[in-house]
Parts: C-alpha cells; structure tokens; sequence
C-alpha cells in the first residue's frame, strides 16, 4: 500500500495511521532509520545518520557500458559513485537513452544549479562523455539516507537485516 504512513508493528500485522490493519508473515522496513527505530520499540536513541544527495540524468550514450558500480578512488569532488541503472534494467530510462545515477555524500549546501555544473564538471575528468549534454532529471537530497560509521562501527553491527521472525529491516 502506498502513500500510507505506519502507525505501529504488531506481531503479524502492521496497523496504518487510519486504523487499517493489514495482515503479514513477513514485512520489510525499507525507512529511514528514525523510523525504523520507532516502530521496532527500540528505546535507544537511533544512530547519528549521514545524508546523501542523489543526481538522475538522461544521456545520450552511457559513460560505462558494463552493469558496475564506479567509485571515487582519489577522494576528490562531490562525486562518491556513479552507476547506470539502465544497462541492467532499460526501462528504467527514457525512450532511446540511459539513466545515468550519481550519489553524493552528504547534503551541499550548494544550489541545485551549482551541484549539478560542478557533479557534471568532475565527471566530464573521469569518461570521455558530453556531460553538459545530460539532461538533469531530478536531484534528491536524502538527510537520514545512510548510519554515518567509522569503521570500529562495523563490530557493532546486527549480523544481519533480520530483525526476528519474518521481520527484516
């Protein structure tokens, strides 16, 4: 069900703000960790969590061609990674083009505008690729899209995503 916010988890059920209750053996909770945290009943504070900004383009041509995901080695500009969604899935893109995705960590506070010339400025560097060709698509600014972690952090993981029987987050 979409467009519908979670009041509470019951033991086989997840009850919605109006009341409906809709049955489940399992549930997946793909939220942001505030949300997580809240309706799994945990009574600790959730972890401080890191944003990330997302950029969708249109192009004419991908700048890879192989189904991989490429990450930033020198650690320079906006860009963390780039993959192209459409050399897995084509509809994913418009008509005749692919969808190219760029992640970037954190919030900039820089405008749309900026983000996009300097995102497009650093990538033309990487590939042999028009990028002031692309046609920005949308630009998503996720604030709790990731726990910020050091890597001490990782011993303190949960083994997995399951979070008891047929819940999983």
């Amino acid at each position: 069900k979409t467009h519908a916010k979670v009041e509470r988890i019951e033991a086989d059920s997840v009850v919605l703000d109006g009341g409906e209750q809709i049955y489940a053996e399992t549930m997946v909770l793909a939220v942001e960790q505030p949300a997580a945290s809240r309706l799994l009943g945990n009574e600790q504070p959730p972890p401080t969590a890191r944003g990330a900004t997302c950029l969708y383009f249109a192009a004419e041509r991908p700048p890879v061609q192989e189904p991989i995901l490429v990450l930033n080695g020198d650690g320079e500009g906006p860009v963390n990674n780039l993959c192209v969604p459409s050399q897995i899935a084509g509809e994913y893109a418009p008509e005749g083009q692919s969808l190219v995705s760029v992640s970037v960590i954190g919030e900039p506070t820089m405008s749309d505008a900026k983000l996009d010339n300097a995102v497009r400025a650093q990538l033309a560097q990487w590939f042999d690729a028009a990028t002031a060709e692309w046609r920005l698509l949308r630009i998503y600014r996720i604030a709790d899209a990731l726990p910020a972690q050091t890597p001490r952090d990782f011993a303190n993981l949960p083994a997995g995503p399951r979070r008891g029987a047929g819940r999983y987050v």
